[in-house]
């Protein structure tokens, strides 16, 4: 397994490649992502901070959450990479109390209600207007009606909830307990479309450490390339109108290498076959940069390039060892499986 240090950071930071010209730019507010999510983050309430009631086998945990997260596009696709390691996990969510019960089963109950104990305590963290974000939809039915608390139970908590078991370890350090079986789920619904889009086919018994945090560095490999899709493309329609190269059906890879070659024709392109491009558009890539002036932001091609390359071949490597460990798993499931039938015909011939 690669180090920690090899993981993409989860930091988000796009660079802008494409020059923006020299015209002056118009007063005026304007609607931008930030004023639309301020919109969306008042549903949730405290500014879009929610409390998040973990179950654990002792007791229930209560963290803070940045919801936001929660209403993001691909929020269920992306929401478990947080969590595929514990260093990340401490960062998304704070921890505000665990209170360990003598029944945690009959806790939360449609007849009792809830218990006096933890409801005294998320009362305790709980502000006007917040939202609690629960496991189970039981759980939102029975807060909502005894403690008139509104709740949050869809498939993007639920991730959260998968994430918050894959790391309750070291998110709740004062529960001695292992989660069981049925209480840790094995396969988050964002984990499960991810090793599909890469041809993986994983049944939920055989996710181990090893696959979930593997998928996780080859996911963050891709994201750290897609990010600059449309800051790429943008500068690939200078290629159109200067240079007369249709850059439309390239991959973001070859896309941000032509523009590499553009701003430092004479610097090496480690890794890169040259041959990915044709002979008049190699010509055309390395004698036309004095067109591009003021087109372009040089620095900001440089460092994109070295990211995505570093990117992808990581990446690379990270595919393959995770296909190996998914080959590993699947034996392992295919011996237990046997295992249990051939237990299951030995019972029935006796």
């Amino acid at each position: 397994m690669e180090s920690a240090n090899d993981t993409p950071e989860p930091v988000e930071k796009v660079e802008t490649v494409a020059g923006k010209g020299k015209g002056k730019r118009k007063k005026g507010k304007g609607k931008g992502t930030r004023g639309v999510f301020c919109g969306r983050g008042i549903e949730l309430g405290n500014c879009g901070l929610i409390l998040v009631l973990f179950e654990t086998q002792s007791g229930f945990a209560i963290f803070t959450y940045d919801g936001m997260n929660l209403l993001l596009d691909n929020a269920v696709e992306n929401i478990w990479v947080d969590f595929i390691e514990g260093y990340l996990a401490k960062s998304m969510v704070w921890l505000k109390e665990f209170k360990r019960l003598e029944n945690v089963s009959s806790a939360i109950d449609p007849v009792t209600g809830v218990d006096e104990d933890l409801a005294m305590t998320i009362r305790k963290y709980i502000v006007p207007g917040q939202q609690l974000a629960v496991g189970k939809p039981e759980y939102k039915t029975i807060i909502e009606d005894k403690l008139e608390i509104s709740c949050l139970h869809d498939d993007a908590v639920m991730e959260l909830m998968w994430g918050l078991g894959n790391c309750v370890e070291y998110l709740v350090p004062s529960e001695k307990l292992e989660l069981t079986m049925e209480g840790r789920l094995r396969m988050s619904k964002g984990l499960k479309t991810v090793l599909e889009s890469y041809d993986l086919q994983v049944e939920p018994e055989m996710v181990n450490k090893h696959i979930i945090e593997t998928a996780g560095v080859v996911y963050s490999c891709d994201h750290s390339v897609n990010k600059h899709g449309k800051s790429l493309r943008a500068a690939g329609e200078h290629l159109k109108k200067i240079s007369d190269i249709d850059s439309q059906d390239w991959c973001l890879i070859k896309l941000v290498t032509a523009l590499k070659l553009l701003c430092y024709p004479t610097e090496e392109l480690p890794g890169i076959p040259l041959e990915v491009f044709s002979a008049e558009e190699y010509s055309k890539l390395v004698n036309d940069g004095p067109k591009y002036e003021g087109k372009l932001l040089k620095v900001s091609c440089k460092t994109v390039f070295k990211e995505m390359v570093w990117a992808r071949r990581l990446r690379n490597r990270m595919l393959r060892l995770l296909a190996h460990y998914v080959r590993e798993a699947r034996k392992a499931y295919e011996e237990d499986q046997t295992l249990m039938s051939s237990c299951e015909g030995g019972k029935k011939s006796i």
